[in-house]
């Protein structure tokens, strides 16, 4: 395919942390609960982390997240991982 010229590429613009509703965020949420509870645990964590720089604050979207990550460090064997998402655990 051919690009556009240089006049008419519009730059990538970063989403602003916190610009996504709540409905998106719960969305993102249970996607990543779907994928965590179907062994998809890499896709799991990006739909949380998703999730968590765009959503409002949500203490079981938190929850949530180390749960996955405490999932993920498991099947990794990876310490610092696990020890990371127990003080997620503890923060939400």
């Amino acid at each position: 395919p051919a690009l556009l010229p240089a006049a008419k590429r519009r730059p990538y613009r970063r989403p602003r942390i916190g610009t996504m509703g709540r409905a998106e965020s719960n969305r993102l949420r249970k996607l990543g609960n779907e994928l965590r509870l179907s062994g998809s645990l890499a896709r799991a964590l990006e739909a949380f982390r998703r999730a968590l720089v765009g959503g409002p604050a949500d203490g079981w979207l938190l929850f949530d997240s180390a749960r996955c990550l405490h999932s993920y460090s498991r099947a990794k064997r990876d310490a610092r991982l696990e020890r990371r998402a127990l003080a997620m655990m503890r923060l939400a």
